[in-house]
This record gives C-alpha cells, sequence and structure tokens, in this order.
C-alpha cells in the first residue's frame, strides 16, 4: 500500500500587511476630506463677509468601528442657514435677496441689508417675529453629490493597499 504525506507549505512572513492598506486609506480619506472642504463647505459661503472656519477630521478604526471623513464647523450662523429657524428676529430691506439657496452647494452676491436685528430691538418697536429662514441643506446636498464618487476613492485605496502590499511580499 502507498503511502501519501501531506506537507502544508506556509509562507513566511505576514501574508498580508493591513498597515499598506490602512496608510492608502488614510491617505485617500485626508485627500477627500480636503476635497470636500474646498469644493463644497467653502464654496457655500463663497460670497460671505466673515466666513466661518470648516474643520476636518479623518479616522479609521482598526476594529469594526466607524471609519470615515467628517466635515463640520462650530459657526451658528452656518447651522440656522443649513438647518433652518422656525422664527427669524430680523427685518430685511424691501430689495432684500438671499446669498444662498436651499440645496445649491454655491453662493452669489445677493442683495438689501438688515434693517432691525434682534429680539430685543424688534420687540421694542412692537414688531413681533419673522418667518423663520428657510434650511439651505447644504450638508444633505454634499452629502449626496459626495455618495457619488466616495465609493471609487474607498475600493482605489484598498487596491493601492493590496498592490503595495504584494509588491512587499510576492
Amino acid at each position: 500500500m502507498p503511502v501519501v504525506q501531506v506537507v502544508a507549505i506556509v509562507p513566511k512572513g505576514p501574508f498580508l500587511n493591513v498597515n499598506d492598506v490602512r496608510l492608502q486609506l488614510l491617505n485617500a480619506f485626508r485627500k477627500a476630506g480636503t476635497r470636500i472642504k474646498r469644493d463644497n463647505f467653502e464654496r457655500t459661503t463663497e460670497t460671505w463677509r466673515q466666513k466661518p472656519e470648516f474643520l476636518v477630521k479623518v479616522s479609521l478604526s482598526r476594529g469594526s468601528g466607524p471609519s470615515g471623513v467628517v466635515v463640520w464647523t462650530g459657526n451658528a450662523i452656518y447651522r440656522y442657514l443649513d438647518e433652518g429657524t422656525r422664527v427669524r428676529w430680523a427685518v430685511m430691506s424691501r430689495d432684500w435677496r438671499s446669498k444662498t439657496t436651499p440645496r445649491f452647494i454655491g453662493s452669489g452676491p445677493g442683495a438689501g441689508r438688515v434693517v432691525i436685528r434682534g429680539r430685543r430691538a424688534m420687540i421694542a418697536r412692537g414688531i413681533g417675529p419673522r418667518p423663520g429662514i428657510q434650511g439651505r441643506e447644504w450638508t444633505l446636498a454634499i452629502g449626496q453629490a459626495v455618495e457619488k464618487w466616495w465609493p471609487a476613492v474607498v475600493q482605489a485605496a484598498i487596491n493601492r493597499g493590496l498592490a503595495r502590499a504584494q509588491r512587499r511580499n510576492p
């Protein structure tokens, strides 16, 4: 009776260096964060005199936690315009035209001025609150725009990381 012997050949060293993939993902996330900030968020405030500061945070968890890019601002005026308000404690001139429009990633010249500003000033003149600000929903529009190209960015980074790992450990 013949004897069959099975010998496992195990490659030496790590089969896949996940750090190569991780590095490529982090670099792609950083570039994407800068792109989202510059091409989207900053465009919504291009014509503003007092521009808010936008911050970018990149995270890549080692486990099953969240990974990705977050771009945000703590600027209250930006938040009021993005989300909208129920009431507005300001009276605008008759020629008022907003610099921004809902779901449009950009900013125009606008027109007009604020005639009366603030709750106290309006109540002193016997004027009640005006209808609120219609939310511009920039964050939703930006999210929809990014969703179109984000998967390709992530996949390309993974592919670069795998190719790099393969070159290191053929």
